[in-house]
């Protein structure tokens, strides 16, 4: 059986959700520590495909993260008659990483749902995994059919934004 791969520094985690479990190591990387976080391939497999399209959303988002990512310094043009010959373009750069981050979120949020679709929820899981697992479920329950995803993302986002993801994942655990 496949195992949860979690590699690299804390800074630089690589997370690999295996589509039987999910540890509270994990969710703590991708939400706490912003590590990258994708499906094993075998589990790609299992993913029904509204699931399998938001993946393809999440690699959207993380391209448009890249193109955001370049220095907002780069594209200047001279102002003060020719004396400044570089702007900081603080505005646009605060603006593109206020994207950045909202796009962090969505990405998240898709990773969570991908793993909760493929989730066994009769296989044993560890307490953390089998909250997170039941909060998304309440949230969005398990749909075999194809559906608009749209509003389902927002509302995990929503969850993964406001932090009460791992509030609830901290609660159970100090039960």
């Amino acid at each position: 059986m496949p195992q949860n791969n979690i590699e690299g520094s804390r800074q630089e985690k690589l997370v690999s959700f295996d589509g039987r479990s999910l540890s509270l190591e994990q969710v703590e990387a991708v939400v706490r520590y912003n590590s990258k976080a994708e499906l094993a391939s075998h589990a790609r497999n299992l993913v029904k495909d509204s699931a399998e399209t938001i993946l393809y959303t999440a690699a959207s988002l993380t391209l448009e993260n890249q193109a955001l990512a370049i220095p907002d310094n780069l594209p200047s043009i001279p102002t003060s008659a020719g004396q400044e010959d570089q702007n900081a373009n603080a505005t646009t750069a605060t603006r593109h990483l206020t994207e950045v981050i909202s796009n962090l979120s969505r990405i998240r949020a898709i990773e969570f749902l991908a793993a909760a679709q493929v989730l066994d929820p009769q296989a044993k899981a560890a307490l953390g995994t089998t909250t997170v697992h039941t909060m998304i479920s309440e949230l969005v329950p398990f749909r075999a059919e194809d559906y608009p995803l749209a509003a389902v993302i927002e509302t995990v986002t929503e969850l993964v934004r406001s932090g009460d993801l791992v509030k609830y994942v901290n609660l159970a655990l100090s039960e």
